[in-house]
């Protein structure tokens, strides 16, 4: 009896340790959309300038070679600074990446498949501070981590995704619909979109390997509005609203698309059981804005898209109903969408909601939005 108890304590205090062990996040704090700073070497050319002799003098005793003394003590000497090339040491922002945070129910972090990279970023607003919290806009990717355990699916699907005016309220106004959305293939080596915009509609909600989503594998995020601009994540969408929805002139093809990090809220998902009685559960991963607009030319727009992801290998993992992201006359229908059991097998929508009783996602709902 002593022995177990002594088995007993021991579980309990590895239980207490690891519970002080584990990472938590401030479920308050926004997706980080800051890039790091980092001092960057860049080589210069030096034009060839006069300078004193004072000057001359202090470069020689310095062991400088690049300067030059010309004249006689008869007509006198100028000093020169010969042309040369220097190597000259600035701080700048660099291309920064991050994981994609899954945060559980009790602040833990799960596995979320994914890291974010962030290519050009600024603070929105001047910096001022909401909520505690610098709102910032930016660029940028997705990318599948390249530890995938062998044989796993692997699969990005849209945890949440819907249109926001700005003050907390869903609108459908004509020029705010949507009519699709999705992901693309990105070269993070050149810098530019892969082959075509991905549906949602297409790929029933389960970008997997049939839309080129392996270990390693980065993308972007876009939507296309009911005027067929499209936005994406990383300013490789087209023809950019002038104002609102609305063209003065001729609609240009131009960079379109810039991230925002203003949602600061948990989330509720609905959940079904095998009886279809509802369960709701809460989850501290935002959404990120997509907007439209040129980056650095354009402010984030008050009407713009929001999106949460997850994949196949979250934990916890929602199985998803897309259709259940919008209301009304606002939603992009999936007609067929992929949901997926605690497994990671992909299953038929409607087979999934046989065999798992109907669990899936239901809307998500913010509070207090802005």
């Amino acid at each position: 009896m002593k022995k177990l108890m002594t088995i007993l304590v021991l579980f309990a205090m590895s239980g207490v340790a690891m519970a002080q062990n584990a990472q938590t996040v401030d479920p308050n704090k926004p997706i980080d959309l800051t890039m790091n700073i980092a001092d960057v070497e860049k080589t210069v050319t030096v034009p060839r300038k006069e300078i004193t002799e004072r000057e001359y003098n202090k470069l020689v005793n310095a062991g400088n070679q690049n300067v030059e003394r010309k004249g006689n003590w008869l007509t006198g000497y100028k000093y020169y600074y010969n042309e040369h090339q220097e190597t000259q040491i600035t701080q700048q922002k660099v291309t920064t990446t991050r994981d994609y945070l899954n945060v559980k129910e009790n602040g833990t972090l799960g596995n979320s498949g994914l890291t974010y990279t962030i290519t050009a970023s600024q603070d929105y607003d001047n910096g001022k501070l909401v909520n505690g919290f610098v709102r910032q806009t930016a660029q940028g990717y997705f990318t599948v981590t390249e530890d995938v355990p062998a044989n796993k699916v692997v699969a990005v699907q849209f945890l949440g995704a819907e249109i926001e005016d700005g003050s907390g309220n869903i609108t459908h106004t004509s020029s705010d619909k949507i009519s699709d959305y999705g992901i693309y293939l990105y070269d993070t080596a050149k810098g530019e979109k892969v082959g075509d915009y991905l549906s949602v509609r297409d790929f029933n909600n389960f970008f997997g390997e049939a839309a080129g989503i392996e270990a390693g594998t980065s993308f972007g995020v876009y939507y296309k509005d009911n005027n067929g601009n499209i936005i994406a994540s990383t300013g490789d969408g087209m023809k950019r609203n002038d104002y609102y929805g609305y063209y003065y002139g001729e609609a240009k093809d131009a960079k379109n698309g810039m991230l925002g990090n203003f949602d600061i809220n948990s989330h509720t998902l609905t959940v079904y059981d095998s009886t279809g009685n509802p369960t709701p559960q809460e989850t501290n991963k935002h959404f990120m804005c997509l907007s439209s607009g040129e980056y650095g030319k354009d402010s984030f727009q008050i009407v713009h898209w929001e999106f949460m992801l997850q994949t196949t290998l979250d934990d916890p993992y929602y199985p998803v109903n897309p259709k259940d992201f919008f209301d009304g006359d606002g939603a992009v229908v999936v007609d067929d969408p992929v949901v997926n059991g605690v497994t990671g097998q992909p299953l038929p929508g409607t087979l999934a909601t046989l065999l798992i009783g109907g669990l899936c996602a239901g809307s998500l709902r913010k509070r207090n939005k802005k």
